[in-house]
């Protein structure tokens, strides 16, 4: 043994030793906890990294989905934005037909101008068109009209005719 370690040895070179390895061994097992800390935290950023890969994946699946229905539900709107248009104009068309004549007529039964304001509530409730002051002087020209009894549907005969000539 070389007398340099004879002479530490001798001084109090074991408890030195100890000193030395059980720091060293601190340090290594600090070390070891640091390694194993970072390797948890790699571990859990890695598993956060796949949710959050199939949270995106699932929510690309689910905009695949409803990006189709979106353009169809914006095909229908526009389609029953063009329908409204189209019955809208419809109403207002049968109701100034009915109108003109009911006045040539000069009078209406009790079930033509329900049957005319039925029309027109409709139109209403559509929102009508560039037409509504019209329609709503039509409405009462028509509930103004003589009511008379009402007329069997293309017979020209009064209801009550009929039953008296059974």
């Amino acid at each position: 043994m070389p007398v340099w370690l004879t002479v530490f040895l001798a001084l109090g070179g074991s408890a030195l030793i100890t000193l030395i390895v059980n720091t060293i061994w601190r340090h290594s097992a600090a070390k070891i906890n640091r390694i194993k800390e970072l390797e948890k935290k790699a571990e859990d950023d890695a598993r956060h990294e796949e949710e959050r890969r199939r949270q995106e994946e699932w929510e690309q699946k689910v905009l695949d989905l409803i990006h189709p229905l979106s353009v169809k539900l914006d095909e229908i709107q526009e389609e029953l934005k063009l329908n409204k248009s189209a019955t809208t104009t419809s109403l207002r068309t049968d109701l100034m037909l009915l109108r003109d004549r009911y006045r040539d007529l000069g009078y209406a039964s009790r079930n033509d101008k329900a049957a005319w304001n039925q029309l027109y509530n409709d139109y209403k409730e559509l929102g009508g068109n560039h037409f509504k002051e019209y329609v709503d002087q039509w409405k009462e020209e028509v509930n103004n009209l003589p009511t008379i009894p009402d007329v069997e549907h293309g017979k020209g005969r009064r209801i009550e005719d009929k039953k008296e000539n059974e």
